[in-house]
């Protein structure tokens, strides 16, 4: 099992404990390791340091980093909590390449039971993220193309690219084909969009609803007397821990 706790003398499955220092972090008391199937290496993911603050560099997490509403998709914990904590740990402390480290993310992701398309679409969320730090002249070319594709995918029922030689959808072929120089992300982040671009709208419409009503009764407060409290949109991030 590539998942190894501390001690030699007790393989095994190791347990995730955690200590909430934060609205949104947490200190992992008790360390484990990872040995990666393909190469055989094993890499160390040790516990924080309780006696110490949490604000210290490296001694607190967050979980997986994923936007709040996107959490009906991917929570920031779940099955892949212990990919998560490794996948920090080689890149922010290892200083592993991090294409590797999303190698190895992906790996521990299927260790940790996550089904194939989640795991998948996992990866590529942070292999985006990898492109945009490593590469931003091809990352800026992905997302140009992935824009007009979808801009295309639009265009075609209304008509507006008729007056485009042969068919109506062959724009949207053509440039989906050059994605594909971009191998196994382009595919899976066109389909992540496509899966999760109706229940984003949703969620987004109805968080702006939510704070338009709570704005409207701030105001109210207002106009009785009463303190007025902005309510806020985006859930800002702890700076301090409680």
């Amino acid at each position: 099992m590539p998942f190894l706790t501390l001690e030699d003398e007790k393989p095994g499955d190791p347990e995730v404990v955690l200590k909430q220092v934060g609205p949104n972090s947490f200190q992992l008391l008790h360390g484990f390791r990872y040995q990666a199937p393909d190469s055989g290496v094993i890499y160390l993911v040790p516990a924080h340091d309780p006696s110490k603050p949490p604000t210290a560099p490296n001694n607190s997490t967050d979980l997986a980093s994923v936007p709040f509403w996107l959490w009906w998709f991917v929570a920031s914990y779940g099955l892949h909590t212990r990919a998560a904590l490794l996948h920090d740990q080689l890149v922010d402390v290892h200083r592993l390449d991090r294409v590797l480290a999303d190698h190895v993310f992906r790996l521990a992701l299927e260790e940790s039971k996550v089904r194939w398309m989640r795991r998948w679409l996992m990866w590529a969320a942070v292999s985006t993220a990898t492109l945009m730090l490593k590469r931003r002249v091809r990352f800026f070319a992905f997302v140009g193309l992935l824009a007009l594709f979808f801009g295309l995918l639009i265009a075609w029922p209304f008509g507006w690219i008729d007056g485009l030689p042969g068919p109506p959808w062959a724009p949207a072929v053509v440039v989906f084909v050059a994605g594909l120089a971009f191998r196994k992300l382009w595919p899976l982040v066109a389909l992540g969009v496509l899966l999760i671009a109706a229940p984003t709208i949703l969620v987004w419409t109805i968080l702006i609803l939510v704070w338009l009503l709570d704005f409207a009764k701030a105001v109210w407060n207002r106009l009785c007397g009463r303190e007025f409290e902005r309510p806020v949109l985006v859930p800002r991030k702890p700076r301090k821990a409680f």
